[in-house]
């Protein structure tokens, strides 16, 4: 919610130094709000149904759209299941992008 906050202060106010906050938590890998219901959408999930959802549908969600997409696309599919592992904290799709990576588990990549 912080950072939600401080993004769109810095953006409204055009301050060099809020902006420049802003990115140091976003490089440390900090979460807006907005970045959340981004993900959840690209992954075509309503971000007011998320919290009753199971990570397995995430999962499941990230991998139907994985099949009539580019290469970019997969790239930018794949950022977002990571932005919702973390968001999540989710073991499970954290383990499943890892598994995707080294060529093993139940994720297609």
């Amino acid at each position: 919610m912080y950072f939600q906050a401080l993004k769109e202060i810095a953006s409204e106010r055009r301050s060099e130094v809020l902006e420049t906050k802003a990115v140091m938590l976003e490089s440390e890998g900090q979460l807006s709000a907005n970045d959340i219901d981004a993900a959840y959408r690209h992954l075509g999930v309503d971000p007011s149904h998320a919290n009753v959802l199971a990570d397995e549908h995430i999962i499941s969600q990230y991998q139907s759209r994985l099949l009539d997409v580019s290469v970019e696309e997969q790239g930018r599919l794949k950022e977002s299941l990571k932005t919702l592992g973390t968001a999540r904290q989710s073991q499970l799709i954290k383990q499943s992008l890892s598994n995707c990576e080294s060529g093993v588990g139940i994720i297609q990549c």
